[in-house]
C-alpha cells in the first residue's frame, strides 16, 4: 500500500480589514502545495513541491512568514494556482508522485 500525504501552506490577509470579501469571504490563500508518498512502512517514495504564486494576498502575513520561512519575493516566481494544481493531477506529465 502507498500514501500521499499532502500538505498546504496558506497565506493569510494582514489585518481583518483587507480580507477579501467579494465575490466570497477569502480567509487564506494557498502559496505551496508540497507533498509526499510513502510505503506502508513509511519509505519516501517520491516527493512533490512547488510554490504558487498569491492573486489576492500577495503581501505576507507576518505569522505565516515567520512559521513557513518564505517572504513574498519567493513567491514571484510561483506557478498560478491552476497550473501548479494540473501539476499535481495524477497522470500529469510533469508529477512524479
Amino acid at each position: 500500500m502507498e500514501y500521499i500525504v499532502l500538505d498546504l501552506e496558506w497565506n493569510q490577509p494582514v489585518s481583518k480589514w483587507r480580507t477579501v470579501t467579494s465575490p466570497v469571504r477569502l480567509r487564506g490563500e494557498i502559496i505551496q502545495i508540497g507533498a509526499v508518498k510513502v510505503h506502508e512502512k513509511l519509505d519516501i517514495l517520491d516527493t512533490f513541491n512547488v510554490k504558487v504564486k498569491p492573486v489576492y494576498y500577495t503581501r505576507m502575513n507576518k505569522r505565516v512568514s515567520d512559521l513557513t520561512g518564505m517572504q513574498a519575493a519567493d513567491l514571484e516566481d510561483g506557478l498560478a494556482f491552476p497550473d501548479a494544481a494540473e501539476q499535481f493531477r495524477p497522470g500529469a506529465a510533469t508529477v512524479r508522485l
